[in-house]
C-alpha cells in the first residue's frame, strides 16, 4: 500500500490492497434469479407441453395480426397449449399492475409485442423485463429497425434479449401482409424461447 502524508486524504487505492480482493457472489435482494451462460438474467428455457401461454398485445397497428399468427403457430405445434390474450389500451405505457399480476398468475410463458417505433419498443421491452424478473419467460416481437434499441434496453437491465425479428414496419400494412410477416416470426418463437415436446 502507498504511504499517505499526514494531512493528505487517502484514496481508496491507498487504503485497500487490490491484490487482497476476493470475488464474492452478489445476491439479488429480490430472490433467486437465473443467469444464462453470458451472465445475463434469464427466466430459463421452456418445454412447450401442457403450458398456458400469454399473449400481451400492446395495441399497435397490426400487432393483433402478428401475435395472432404466433398463437396459431404455437397451437398448431402443440394442441395441449392454452392461451390468455390481453390487449393493452395503449403502446405508450407499461402494462397495468393487474394485467401483469394476471399474466404471472396464469401463464407459463408470454409473447409480447410489438416494437416498431421508439416508445412502443421501449414499453414492450419494459413489459418483457417485468415478466422475466417475475420468473415468467417472455419473448418480444420487434421490427428489424428497432432491434438495436431493444437489445440496448435489455442489456441495460442485464437481461437476455429474447426477441423475434420481423421486417419493418409492422403498421401501415394490410392485414394480409401483417399476417405473412407474423407467420414468419411465429416459427421463430419456438426457437427463441424453447422447444415443443
Amino acid at each position: 500500500m502507498a504511504v499517505v502524508a499526514e494531512n493528505e486524504v487517502p484514496s481508496w487505492r491507498d487504503v485497500i490492497d487490490p491484490d487482497s480482493w476476493v470475488a464474492e457472489n452478489l445476491l439479488d435482494p429480490r430472490g433467486a434469479v437465473r443467469l444464462n451462460e453470458s451472465g445475463k438474467v434469464s427466466a430459463g428455457p421452456v418445454v412447450w407441453r401442457k403450458l398456458h401461454v400469454g399473449i400481451l398485445d400492446n395495441g399497435k397497428a397490426n400487432a393483433r395480426f402478428l401475435l395472432d399468427e404466433a398463437r396459431a403457430a404455437l397451437a398448431a405445434a402443440n394442441t395441449e397449449l392454452t392461451f390468455t390474450v390481453i390487449r393493452k389500451p395503449t403502446a405508450s405505457l407499461p402494462a397495468a399492475a393487474d394485467v401483469m399480476a394476471r399474466l404471472v398468475q396464469e401463464c407459463d410463458v408470454v409473447v409480447t409485442g410489438t416494437g416498431d417505433c421508439g416508445s412502443c419498443t421501449a414499453w414492450t421491452v419494459r413489459d418483457t423485463i417485468e415478466l422475466e424478473s417475475r420468473g415468467i419467460p417472455a419473448v418480444m416481437f420487434v421490427s428489424d429497425k428497432f432491434v438495436p434499441l431493444a437489445e440496448a434496453l435489455f442489456d441495460e437491465a442485464n437481461l437476455e434479449a429474447k426477441i423475434v425479428v420481423g421486417e419493418h414496419p409492422f403498421g401501415g400494412r394490410s392485414e394480409g401482409e401483417a399476417r405473412v410477416i407474423g407467420r414468419g416470426m411465429a416459427a421463430r418463437v419456438l426457437e427463441v424461447v424453447g422447444k415443443v415436446s
